[in-house]
């Protein structure tokens, strides 16, 4: 009985729901932080470390100041395809 007790609130926190949360974005199967969105960089010339843009996983990139801790799409104008439906996924095209 004092087990159950003891395994009581650990049951709860893995049953209670998220609703109500900042929405988690997943990013290359890594969840990001609420101050982070998903950056992808896609054409132009390989960067110095030789391997093309379009072969590099999406990373998490901690927001601009401009955003205030809270990635949007508004505060991201660099993305050429942005899209905040649930979490935050930034698209910019390489130069």
């Amino acid at each position: 009985m004092r087990s159950l007790l003891l395994a009581l609130p650990l049951l709860v926190m893995a049953c209670s729901d998220k609703d109500g949360d900042d929405p988690v974005t997943e990013c290359a199967k890594v969840l990001c932080a609420a101050d982070e969105y998903c950056l992808s960089i896609t054409g132009g010339e390989p960067p110095d470390s030789g391997i093309p843009y379009e072969e590099r996983l999406p990373e998490c990139t901690t927001a601009p100041a401009d955003c205030d801790g809270v990635p949007t799409c508004d505060c991201l104008p660099e993305c050429t395809e942005c899209s905040d439906d649930d979490g935050v996924y930034c698209s910019i095209l390489a130069p």
